[in-house]
């Protein structure tokens, strides 16, 4: 876990690449400290910075980030952050396929990398799973973004509100993530289970 003493929402700037954390958030104010810092890392350190929203429009994110210091304007001019959502994303269509998530990915970092960027990091908010009516294909999807992560210079931090998701979906989720952070602490996940890859 984090070093003692340590802000752990503070840590995600300097987040080493390859990780695929699961962070648990009790607020919206909290969900986009997160992402600002996680974002912010990614700016500062020369890589693609991503975020899909799902519980705020994509107007409203960047005034949050704005708020919170990121020069969003700036960053989007340069093709160095982006923001998008959940249904331009994983539901497309209306639907979530897996393969098509995956391709959607490794195209996001092949081209962030011809673009000049060292690599990508994607933040998501993750309530849109909470609408679906089954989310097994989404857990498997989950579980081979540990093997993407460590195969590229891609870095992800999926976002569950704690209040919402029922706590064995939590659970689940959390399984298939080989990192996994909320504000006691961040760290390898030691409830992973590599088996679901």
């Amino acid at each position: 876990m984090t070093t003692p003493g340590a802000d752990p929402i503070a840590t995600l700037a300097t987040l080493e690449t390859h990780r695929h954390v699961c962070w648990f958030y009790d607020s919206g104010s909290e969900r986009m400290e997160v992402a600002s810092e996680f974002l912010r890392g990614g700016l500062d350190s020369g890589q693609r910075a991503i975020y899909i929203c799902c519980e705020e429009r994509p107007d409203e994110v960047q005034q949050q980030l704005t708020h919170r210091g990121i020069p969003v304007a700036q960053a989007e001019a340069a093709g160095s952050l982006v923001i998008g959502t959940a249904s331009e994303t994983y539901l497309k269509d209306g639907v979530f396929l897996t393969e098509r998530m995956l391709t959607l990915l490794n195209e996001t970092v092949e081209g962030a990398l011809n673009d000049g960027f060292v690599g990508v990091r994607v933040c998501a908010d993750m309530s849109w799973v909470l609408d679906m009516a089954a989310v097994e294909d989404v857990l498997a999807y989950e579980a081979l973004c540990n093997q993407f992560v460590t195969s590229c210079r891609a870095t992800g931090l999926c976002l569950f509100d704690r209040a919402r998701f029922p706590p064995a979906l939590l659970e689940s989720f959390g399984k298939r993530h080989s990192w996994t952070g909320a504000r006691t602490g961040i760290g390898a996940n030691p409830h992973y289970e590599p088996s679901f890859e």
